[in-house]
């Protein structure tokens, strides 16, 4: 490949990395598998990444701690996080390091079942709160946990596994 081919190549892979990234925020793999994908050659992807690295655009950590801000702000607990991080390609010592502290995920517990459990504490209302914050990737002792410390009566019969 010629020297200006191939500068003008590295140079398209970079400038569709740069428009990825001022959609959101993105994880290495995934802009790794995205360059892949438009099948720009293995050289230049690795080029391209490591401008990106010594530049400041891509950061696992800094991705990772934005994602759990966000995931945590629309309601999500430890376990969907966790997985979604996964998924996107994040290394599981980076994801263990950012849901290190539960004292976030602990307050928006307790501000979801505040808001779901106001007035009606019937053992139904309460089943599916559980299910729902369940589905919401919050651990289930974390869950009684914080229903018992708020008064409401936990039946051992909820059926909740």
């Amino acid at each position: 490949m010629g020297l200006i081919l191939k500068k003008d190549v590295e140079l398209s892979a970079l400038r569709y990395s740069l428009t990825l990234l001022r959609y959101r925020a993105r994880s290495e793999r995934e802009i790794k598998e995205r360059l892949t994908n438009k099948k720009f050659p293995v050289k230049i992807v690795q080029q391209v990444m490591r401008i990106l690295r010594k530049q400041g655009y891509i950061d696992d950590k800094k991705f990772a701690q934005l994602f759990l801000s966000d995931y945590i702000s629309r309601g999500f607990g430890q376990i969907r996080v966790y997985e979604k991080l996964k998924q996107l390609g994040v290394s599981k010592k980076i994801i263990t390091c950012t849901l290190v502290d539960k004292s976030e995920f602990d307050i928006k517990l307790s501000e979801i079942i505040e808001s779901r459990l106001y007035a009606d504490k019937n053992k139904r209302a309460v089943f599916k709160l559980v299910l729902h914050l369940k589905r919401k990737g919050f651990y289930l002792v974390d869950i009684y946990k914080q229903l018992s410390s708020m008064g409401v009566d936990i039946d051992e019969d909820i059926g909740v596994t």
